[in-house]
């Protein structure tokens, strides 16, 4: 079963955030822990980091806005 990949909530007023940079390229391999995405809001940028080992599957491309919580991609 796919794993989601989400836009993580940064602090209780985040209402918006951006996928900045993936660093791992659709359809490549990842592994727990290792850094998926750069994250960019108004007011921090930060590296998330992969909750499961597969192959990743973008569903955005790189500065599309999206709403906390929203789902950007799968580990397979």
């Amino acid at each position: 079963m796919p794993t989601e990949i989400y836009l993580v909530k940064v602090g209780m007023n985040m209402t918006e955030g951006v996928v900045d940079e993936w660093y791992i390229p659709d359809g490549a391999n990842v592994e727990v822990g290792e850094m998926l995405y750069r994250l960019e809001t108004e007011k921090v940028n930060l590296d998330v980091d992969a909750e499961a080992a597969g192959v990743v599957k973008h569903l955005i491309g790189e500065g599309i806005t999206m709403l906390p919580g929203d789902v950007v991609g799968y580990i397979y």
